[in-house]
């Protein structure tokens, strides 16, 4: 079997008898010349906010630990969300109030 080398490869490996390491590897490319652009700039800085946290989460789980729930999740991303669109909003209107 091959594996695609833009397939993500979740691994996790014991460190103890309650605690383990989870390692995620990632190759990604950019799309230049396409409109996936811009979901690929979006994805370039939500996954500094979800990847940690998607990485807890399944780590918890493994090791038998409370997950926190979707509707804490749900708010904490919609935040993110809210502040990653003001910051777009500031600099549209800085380039625009430069005119």
């Amino acid at each position: 079997m091959r594996i695609r080398p833009e397939a993500p490869l979740l691994s996790l490996f014991p460190v103890n008898e309650r605690h383990t390491r989870l390692i995620l590897r990632i190759r990604f490319r950019h799309h230049w010349t396409d409109q996936r652009i811009l979901l690929d700039l979006f994805t370039e800085f939500a996954d500094h906010v979800a990847v940690p946290r998607m990485l807890l989460g399944i780590q918890d789980r493994v090791e038998g630990r409370r997950v926190e729930p979707m509707a804490a999740q749900g708010f904490e991303i919609a935040v993110w969300m809210a502040a990653f669109l003001e910051f777009v909003a500031c600099i549209i209107f800085v380039l625009v109030w430069q005119r």
